[in-house]
């Protein structure tokens, strides 16, 4: 059986982290669009609006190159016209983020160590009408694994102000 339409508009909102395009994202996300991280305790950016949602997206840009996701397990409700995943990902940094140059033999791989990452997230979103566009997002957020990124984070963007 295919995916219903908010099955697809999820698993497309996701996919998006792959390469961070806003210009997608924009198109996926209605007007009313809200963004929160929880939980509230480790001081996550946001809450969001669609554009400080665009615009949070773009910042990270200056670090990576993208943070792809991995869909483990989705709970779809029609009664509530939401989708549940359980995703996994992995950012992609930018070689300059990391502190190093192209082409610095063997320190790409050393870097890769110090700077590899994974966390597991639980996105709930919840559609518009349509079915085609999210209208709202609660992302749970693995809070060990992220205050560690937000260490990896600040590092990176202090490295990119070094260039």
């Amino acid at each position: 059986m295919p995916d219903s339409p908010r099955l697809t508009t999820a698993k497309s909102y996701l996919s998006i982290f792959r390469t961070l395009d806003t210009h997608q994202l924009s198109s996926l996300l209605s007007e009313k669009f809200t963004q929160t991280f929880a939980p509230s305790s480790i001081s996550p950016p946001g809450p969001f609006d669609k554009p400080g949602f665009i615009a949070h997206l773009t910042s990270l840009t200056k670090v990576m190159t993208g943070f792809p996701i991995t869909i483990l397990d989705v709970i779809e409700s029609e009664n509530s016209n939401a989708v549940w995943a359980h995703c996994t990902a992995m950012p992609e940094w930018r070689v300059d983020a990391m502190g190093g140059g192209e082409g610095e033999d063997g320190q790409e791989e050393e870097a890769l160590k110090k700077w590899g990452f994974k966390g597991e997230y639980v996105f709930m979103m919840w559609m518009d009408a349509s079915e085609e566009k999210v209208e709202r997002c609660v992302e749970m957020l693995d809070s060990a694994a992220t205050l560690r990124l937000m260490g990896l984070m600040g590092k990176a963007k202090e490295n990119i102000g070094r260039k």
